[in-house]
């Protein structure tokens, strides 16, 4: 199984922190060095694809490229949004949203990789238009790989998410234990079930069920 929950920040002060020791890299440091080791053509490919899907949900994005520093060497991702002068509106990985650069690892994950997938929390930081479609990109990008790939398990606490109209799989519910007993894994119920066939939304009748022991402040 392959984790994800990249960390912004970790790419952005990239050149002020120690060399990556995670040998799977869950948390992204490494994220533009294995983009870097692509070949060009499929590279190249795989950044056109997510530049696609992204133009959707971010607002006058025209290109996303990959680019080496010429003095250091270093790896980067460019993004150029539309603007009235003919060579601005570039900008580099840190100066990107967190949401964005999240959002692009993701969608590299899901044309890359092979095995079974978790992706935690995938929401953070992103507007929550953007969070509502997030199973439709994920399908879209599923369809431009050759190869089906690993199933995807989601973790989140996103109401817009579950919300969305075009979500559909299974789901299991993590529950926290009474007096300090591990966390429950639960299938939703046999009304559960029935519910969300009548037109409720998964947020509607499973995330209550995670809120029960959280008492006010």
């Amino acid at each position: 199984m392959l984790y994800l929950h990249l960390v912004p920040q970790l790419l952005k002060f990239s050149d002020q922190l120690p060399p990556l020791h995670l040998e799977s890299d869950p948390f992204g440091q490494g994220f533009l060095d294995e983009i870097a080791k692509v070949q060009s053509k499929t590279r190249d490919f795989r950044l056109k694809t997510i530049e696609n899907i992204l133009s959707k949900v971010i607002p006058n994005l025209k290109q996303l490229i990959f680019k080496k520093d010429d003095a250091t060497g270093r790896p980067h991702l460019e993004m150029r949004y539309d603007h009235w002068r003919p060579d601005a509106g570039w900008q580099r990985e840190d100066q990107f949203s967190d949401g964005t650069l999240r959002l692009i690892a993701t969608l590299w994950t899901l044309l890359s990789s092979n095995s079974m997938i978790l992706l935690e929390e995938p929401e953070l930081s992103l507007h929550t238009k953007v969070v509502e479609q997030i199973p439709e990109l994920i399908y879209k990008t599923r369809q431009y790989r050759k190869k089906s790939g690993g199933q995807i398990l989601i973790s989140t606490h996103s109401e817009a998410m579950l919300s969305s109209k075009s979500i559909d799989g299974n789901y299991l519910i993590l529950k926290p234990g009474d007096d300090g007993e591990a966390t429950k894994i639960e299938a939703p119920s046999d009304d559960d079930e029935t519910a969300m066939k009548a037109g409720l939304s998964p947020a509607d009748v499973l995330l209550p069920k995670t809120s029960s022991t959280i008492q006010r402040v």
